[in-house]
């Protein structure tokens, strides 16, 4: 081994022998401080503390969900003390119980003293807090600025003296988390002179880079359309109509449809396709890129029964419920396109088939109901999932008892009930990040029986 020989044994430093006597190792010279000194793996020392500790037990906690209280056990071991926690708020009884509450998603390492079967260790306790999928998406807001900006959510509200709209709508998770802006729109109106109430409801299609605008142009043009084609084509007959209903609903219902609806309702949407059609030639675009669905139902009450009608194009849904007989009556009609997921968009031609077009129209007559709905797909795939899903009583039932009553009080006094429609549109579906629109129209009546 070679090594340094001092000035008082050569005069000066140079290298060399020592004799194997005079050779010193490391090791040794910290061993006359500490005769307990191991050399470790590598050559590193360890000292004899270290040593003298064996490795720790190592458990494996088991997962937690974020936001969600948390319990759990360590088997084995008794009078348990927590050296050091790790960051996770957890609470650990000297028997191995453990509890926490609102969990912080997280990977934490816990360090604790036990006994295990009368015999001191230390344990190093892992636990993995999952993230709820909701914090993992963006809200980036949308650009206010640009053409054809949107807000990013948006409810109204009117009343007559019969019932009272509230509408909601807002952008979806997927838009979100890209900033890009909410492709629905809405428009509502209870008109205190005539009666009827009017909910329309659209859906622009995500691919379509205009959409936004499309489902606007279409909701406004509707709405401003159907009080005048009521007022001229549907009210001077309306009275009559409803006093004939007989005993053959079938036939009743194919003779209101073709002789008093379809100059309405079919031609109202029309008018918003023509619209459409007319905004893309003033930009220079072409139409498919305004696409959109359209939803329409209108009620209005007659000799004390309510006369509701509905015409669509593309998905979305529409339906009458009424609690106290648990009976749901969709009136509206799936509107697929070529392809599985596909559906139809407004365009002037899917007016030109005339036996189309009835097969879009829908009239319900009844005394009473609880709530009339219109929807975007963003809500009825979510609680509705399919046709079955959306004809099932005990599944409109639960939905509206357990689900959005719980969250809205569907009181035509309730000043909070727009900001509580935004909120609840928020609710948490998985695989369901769509902008979300709905529509509800609640008689007065039935809100009564309700309180």
């Amino acid at each position: 081994m070679m090594a340094l020989i001092s000035d008082e044994d050569a005069g000066e430093q140079i290298p060399g022998e020592l004799p194997d006597a005079q050779i010193a190792l490391p090791c040794e010279l910290e061993a006359e401080e500490d005769d307990a000194l191991i050399i470790g793996p590598g050559g590193i020392p360890k000292t004899g503390l270290e040593s003298s500790q064996p490795d720790p037990d190592r458990v494996n906690l088991k997962n937690g969900k974020a936001h969600q209280s948390y319990q759990t056990s360590i088997e084995g071991y008794s009078n348990i003390a927590v050296k050091d926690n790790g960051g996770a708020a957890l609470e650990i009884s000297p028997e191995g119980e453990v509890s926490g509450e609102a969990m912080v998603a997280g990977e934490y390492t816990l360090i604790l003293e036990a006994l295990k079967a009368g015999r001191p260790v230390a344990i190093r306790a892992r636990l993995s807090i999952i993230a709820d999928p909701r914090d993992l998406w963006k809200a980036i807001a949308s650009d206010q600025q640009a053409p054809n900006a949107k807000v990013d959510e948006a409810s109204d509200y009117c009343r007559s003296a019969e019932a009272f709209i509230v509408a909601a709508s807002k952008r979806g998770r997927s838009h979100a988390q890209v900033g890009s802006y909410r492709d629905d729109d809405f428009s509502i109106r209870a008109d205190t002179e005539t009666g009827w109430h009017i909910l329309i409801v659209a859906d622009g299609a995500g691919s379509a880079e205009l959409s936004r605008e499309g489902s606007r142009i279409a909701c406004e043009v509707v709405l401003a359309a159907l009080p005048v084609l009521l007022a001229e084509k549907v009210d001077p007959r309306l009275q009559s109509v409803v006093e004939g209903y007989a005993d053959d609903p079938e036939s009743w219902a194919l003779m209101v449809r073709e002789e008093l609806l379809k100059p309405v309702l079919p031609e109202a949407a029309l008018e918003a396709a023509r619209a459409i059609e007319l905004e893309a030639a003033e930009t220079d675009r072409e139409p498919q890129e305004f696409s959109t669905t359209l939803v329409i139902a209108i009620s209005k009450k007659v000799s004390d029964r309510w006369f509701t009608a509905s015409f669509s194009v593309g998905d979305g849904g529409v339906a009458i419920f009424d609690v106290d007989k648990n009976e749901v009556a969709v009136i509206c009609r799936p509107d697929s396109g070529e392809y599985a997921g596909q559906t139809r968009f407004l365009a002037c031609s899917e007016f030109d088939d005339a036996n189309d077009l009835m097969g879009r129209i829908f009239v319900d007559l009844r005394e009473n109901f609880t709530v009339l709905a219109a929807m975007t797909d963003g809500v009825t795939d979510a609680k509705f999932p399919t046709d079955a899903a959306l004809e099932n009583s005990q599944i409109w039932s639960e939905f509206w008892a357990e689900d959005i009553s719980k969250e809205v009080d569907l009181q035509s006094n309730n000043p909070a009930i727009q900001e509580q429609m935004l909120s609840w549109l928020d609710f948490w579906s998985r695989g369901n990040h769509d902008d979300r629109t709905i529509a509800l129209m609640l008689p007065e009546q039935a809100v009564n029986e309700c309180d």
